[in-house]
């Protein structure tokens, strides 16, 4: 079998460099994400969330709350309040305390506010 000899310039051109995440106080999206994803995570308002969580945790007192305790509570899905709580506990916003079952029996993380 021949050999064809290959080179970079014979190769496909690189699309631009897309940043590894889109981050800061808004939602996020990986890297590898469709832009309708990119732009998606661009218009959630992650800081009111963030406040609306950390309100629900201080309210809640020591004994904390679970991510389906705080959806319930907040009124809002268990896919908008879970990822608002490993970049609030990077932030030194809240803290794991604990486990304790949720409905479904299987223990869960219970959260509570720092501060």
């Amino acid at each position: 079998m021949e050999q064809i000899p290959f080179t970079f310039k014979d190769a496909p051109p690189r699309r631009a460099a897309r940043p590894k995440s889109v981050t800061g106080e808004q939602g996020r999206a990986r890297h590898t994400d469709p832009d309708t994803s990119r732009e998606a995570a661009e218009s959630v308002d992650a800081t009111r969330l963030q406040s609306l969580v950390l309100g629900a945790l201080k309210s809640a007192g020591p004994s904390g709350l679970t991510t389906e305790e705080l959806s319930e509570r907040l009124n809002l899905s268990l896919v908008t309040v879970s990822p608002r709580l490993s970049p609030m506990e990077k932030k030194g916003l809240v803290a794991r305390a604990g486990r304790r079952p949720n409905r479904s029996g299987r223990t869960a993380i219970v959260w509570r506010a720092t501060g």
